[in-house]
């Protein structure tokens, strides 16, 4: 086998010093390595001039690909420490997702849909039932982690609280 060359599962990656040290430093294992290989070959991955970028689920959501480029860009710049963590939370802020604003018609929908009482959706979202109502009926707006549960809510069902 040639210098820098790993075989493992059926396939060979080969490698540079330079390779070598930035895999280990982003934890990128050698079957990691092949099966995005792999993944290219099939056509299950995107070529971006000279970086393969292999199709995996998000779990955090980018307003575009390009702010998920530069989010990816600036998290690796402060974990190697160019950037500090006040300008990390500035490009969290500006490239990751919000979740959208809930109306009261939308939120009692939400509520009715899992099937659930005021009281009961109250426990769950680990609010008391006055905020509840008091979000039904337009006197208050959900905001911070109050929206951020109901939009989890929304996608994913009541029973993902339990």
């Amino acid at each position: 086998m040639a210098p820098g060359a790993t075989s493992r599962h059926g396939g060979t990656a080969f490698k540079t010093r330079w390779f070598t040290k930035a895999a280990r430093k982003a934890r990128i294992s050698d079957s990691e390595l092949l099966k995005t290989i792999r993944q290219v070959a099939e056509g299950k991955a995107g070529d971006l001039g000279g970086v393969w970028r292999s199709t995996m689920a998000k779990s955090i959501k980018y307003k575009s690909d390009a702010f998920e480029a530069i989010h990816t860009s600036a998290k690796a710049m402060h974990k190697i420490g160019t950037i500090d963590k006040e300008t990390m939370r500035s490009f969290d802020e500006s490239c990751l997702v919000s979740p959208h604003a809930l109306g009261p018609k939308a939120i009692k929908a939400l509520r009715e849909s899992n099937h659930v009482s005021q009281p009961v959706f109250a426990r769950y979202l680990n609010t008391s039932e006055s905020t509840v109502q008091k979000w039904e009926s337009g006197a208050k707006r959900p905001s911070g982690i109050a929206l951020k549960l109901l939009s989890i809510v929304q996608k994913h069902g009541l029973q993902v609280l339990n």
